[in-house]
């Protein structure tokens, strides 16, 4: 009797919608199913189409109506006798507005979220916000005014305004959550968060992490998306495409010094190869000569048809890896665990299943005014990073090993009223060297911008606030590529 209900049953669907498609076929595939209907090509529909297109309609045997989730649950649980239960669950009147609710959000972005150029932007828009949302959360000792790390404006002129910053810090936290509920509007959203991510890093240039300008430039570049229009859609899939590709490019390009593969690379795969011994590091250190090829690789493979996948698969492998040295070995940054995940989702949602070729690509891009913008951002100029012409961290060399450092000898009561939790290295005469990679972890969760001007000013600062306490600011200078040469400069109050 069940069967015989289920093949009179007439379930009407939006042909036009990837995911809605996709169920109909699902449905098809049962024995006994409903008669499908894509409702775009009836001239005469049971009902009006506009309510037709935004939720499945399942017109029974008997006359009855069922439609949106109830439509969903009666459909399946006739192939799956196992969802009859949770069906007749979701009926009850209190779960019923629950199912409709869920039913309904989904439905008003399922074109968004499957199946076509928009639906790849989507994805990419949807994780860069909740990156951008959970970095500022995760760093929040950052992005406020009240801190012992001083804040270093880009220009005095904005001295004032670095008292907003936990303002402008809220106002971006409700910027980028609005983004994440809201189906229109998204290139209003995106100009608004952008306004104020960059309100903030031009008052305090520690906010210019890595993350940030990777995160920065794509809201920037959604501030005008028209999801609409299909040259609209393709300009900025590959605008973004050459995002990812330049990240992972010059991420690996960064890693080919001596300093990666003599201590970045020993502390990251500690964890591996501390239970063998002298073996174990001569093997890991030997392997470590391939991570900057695999890096650079994978960006190379993306951009063609035939690897595309494989480069997929590596940069997994290569996810896989990061997060297993930063979690279980070192524990350390979780901002870069973040960072790593958001990276490897936006290349699924950009490269996953594309069929261009490099040359493809390449006439692609030809006329494409925001790749050229990305490309020149994210591929041409981190190159001025070897003849010192631009930072380091929008030039992806976090983990290169030859970033400046930068360390403070002083009072060590001082140094634990700056950072109670951080590490101190002893010195002599009851002092104590406190390193600005610990002192902005400890106490703001973020590692410092590595520019030594930056350093500067920031002991400048510490100087004027300080000014009965005797201090010294060391800065070393990291090799570059295979060159061991490494300077050190000292500097004290009255030095600057």
């Amino acid at each position: 009797m069940e069967d015989e209900t289920s093949s009179k049953a007439k379930l009407y669907f939006d042909g036009t919608c990837p995911m809605c498609t996709a169920f109909a076929a699902h449905v098809e595939k049962h024995s006994a199913p409903p008669t499908l209907i894509d409702a775009t090509r009836i001239e005469n529909p049971p009902a009006p189409i506009t309510a037709m297109l935004d939720e499945i309609h399942l017109y029974e045997a008997d006359g009855n109506l069922r439609t949106g989730a109830d439509a969903v649950f009666t459909t399946l649980a006739r192939s799956y006798s196992w969802l009859i239960p949770v069906r007749d669950l979701f009926r009850l009147p209190g779960l019923r507005n629950i199912a409709r609710f869920c039913y309904r959000f989904i439905a008003r972005r399922r074109k968004l979220w499957f199946g076509s150029e928009a639906s790849r932007l989507y994805w990419v828009y949807l994780i860069t916000n909740i990156g951008l949302l959970l970095g500022v959360l995760l760093s929040w000792p950052l992005w406020g005014s009240e801190r012992t790390y001083p804040l270093v404006p880009v220009s005095s002129i904005l001295e004032p305004m670095t008292a907003y910053s936990g303002l402008l810090a809220c106002a971006l936290l409700v910027s980028l959550f609005t983004s994440l509920i809201t189906i229109t509007r998204h290139s209003l959203t995106a100009c608004i968060s952008t306004i104020l991510l960059t309100l903030l890093v031009l008052t305090d240039q520690t906010r210019l992490q890595p993350w940030v300008w990777h995160y920065g430039i794509i809201l920037a570049l959604f501030s005008f998306w028209k999801p609409g229009t299909r040259v609209s859609n393709e300009h900025l899939t590959f605008a973004l495409m050459g995002i990812v590709v330049g990240i992972y490019f010059w991420s690996g390009i960064q890693k080919i010094t001596s300093a990666f593969f003599t201590e970045i690379s020993p502390w990251l795969t500690n964890i591996f190869s501390e239970p063998f011994g002298l073996m174990g590091l001569a093997l890991f250190l030997s392997l470590s000569i391939f991570i900057p090829l695999i890096e650079s690789g994978i960006a190379l493979g993306l951009l063609t048809a035939r690897y595309r996948q494989v480069s997929l698969l590596c940069a997994l492998a290569m996810l896989i890896f990061v997060l297993s040295t930063l979690i279980f070995g070192q524990g350390w940054n979780s901002l870069i665990w973040l960072w790593n995940i958001t990276l490897f989702s936006m290349a699924v949602a950009l490269f996953f299943g594309r069929t261009e070729s490099l040359s493809g690509v390449g006439r692609a891009i030809r006329h494409n005014y925001f790749a050229h913008i990305t490309i020149a951002l994210f591929i041409i100029m981190p190159l001025g990073n070897f003849f010192g012409l631009t930072h380091h961290y929008v030039s992806w060399s976090l983990h290169s090993g030859h970033i400046p450092t930068a360390y403070l000898t002083t009072d060590t009561n001082l140094i634990r009223t700056l950072a109670p939790e951080a590490s101190v290295i002893p010195a002599p005469d009851g002092q104590g060297t406190l390193s600005f990679v610990n002192f902005t972890m400890s106490t703001l969760n973020a590692v410092p911008y590595p520019e030594t001007p930056l350093f500067r000013a920031i002991f400048k600062d510490l100087c004027l606030t300080y000014s009965d306490t005797d201090l010294t600011l060391s800065l070393v200078t990291r090799p570059r590529f295979l060159s061991h040469l490494t300077t050190v400069e000292t500097f004290r109050c009255e030095d600057l």
